[in-house]
């Protein structure tokens, strides 16, 4: 009797080599999509975050500085105000060196200035060319001066114990961010922070009320430029219409009793890890660039206010 003995059929050593790249191929492909899909899920949340952060402080701005120059003296129903009376809207550090470099606070300059700087990324060091750390310049500060109407007002802050008359200071400015530092390992980003100081001033004489301090505002702005809207030709007559005939920055403003207008720029930031470590460049206004690559995803937001306090 004869046996008839069959090979059982198999995979080759090329089918294998085939299939298994092809799995390969097949499983990176889904890992590149999931992965995608989750950095624009994260970029979208960080947008999200920046976005809201900027409406709130560009809502949180405009309330005050529409007050500008508002004296609790007059009819405050009608929307010229006599300019015997009025309160200079904004307090300038040129016209008030004493508060420049203030020691009690406002980020050092209780007063309105100017800035150009931006930012630059840090680098590491390639070749024969030696690591930069990063630098962030947080922008102007911006002082606006307005009398209160009432006892116990209260000021950019939420503090209170002013008295009625008493002129209010509000000082703005921004502490910059913290950069990651590709030259050094251990080194952790911080996001920057409006923030808020107010005082009673006096003829250039300011001071807090009750020990009232610095304040953060909102964390996740990193920078603030401002320009002014000054009237440089006739007044306007008694309609009201205003004549804003340039926006220059607070060192280049004449007078300022003629300032109808401000124009804010902020950035804001998400969270770390919402964006991509590579270059964006941001500018605000007058500012030079902001050029950031730390992986967070940021937004310039800006808008002009007109000021109908005064004439």
């Amino acid at each position: 009797m004869k046996y008839s003995i069959k090979k059982a059929a198999g995979f080759t050593l090329i089918e294998l080599m085939i299939t298994v790249l092809l799995s390969l191929m097949i499983t990176f492909a889904i890992s590149k999509i999931l992965i995608t899909s989750n950095q624009s899920a994260s970029t979208s949340d960080g947008l999200s975050q920046a976005q809201e952060t900027g409406r709130f402080v560009m809502s949180f701005l405009a309330g005050h500085i529409r007050k500008a120059g508002l004296d609790s003296i007059v009819d405050l129903s009608s929307p010229i105000i006599p300019p015997e009376i009025i309160s200079l809207p904004f307090i300038d550090c040129d016209t008030y060196p004493s508060l420049k470099n203030y020691g009690g606070g406002a980020g050092d300059d209780a007063c309105s200035n100017h800035t150009t700087g931006g930012a630059k990324a840090a680098e590491g060091a390639t070749g024969s060319t030696p690591a930069t750390a990063a630098t962030f310049n947080g922008g102007d500060h911006l002082a606006v001066s307005w009398v209160s109407d009432k006892d116990s007002n209260r000021d950019c802050t939420g503090a209170g114990g002013y008295a009625k008359d008493d002129t209010i200071l509000n000082v703005f400015w921004v502490q910059p961010p913290t950069l990651v530092d590709p030259t050094d390992s251990n080194s952790v980003g911080t996001s920057g922070s409006l923030w808020c100081q107010g005082f009673t001033f006096n003829n250039s004489i300011i001071a807090t009320v009750n020990g009232n301090s610095s304040q953060s505002i909102a964390n996740g702005i990193d920078a603030m430029h401002i320009l002014y809207g000054e009237a440089t030709g006739d007044l306007a007559g008694e309609d009201g219409v205003r004549n804003v005939t340039r926006y220059v920055t607070a060192n280049n403003v004449n007078q300022w009793d003629h300032v109808y207008a401000v124009r804010v720029a902020i950035l804001s930031s998400a969270p770390a890890g919402s964006g991509d470590s590579e270059e964006s460049i941001y500018q605000l206004l007058d500012s030079e660039l902001y050029t950031i690559n730390d992986n967070i995803t940021r937004q310039v937001f800006s808008a002009t206010f007109v000021i109908r306090n005064y004439k």
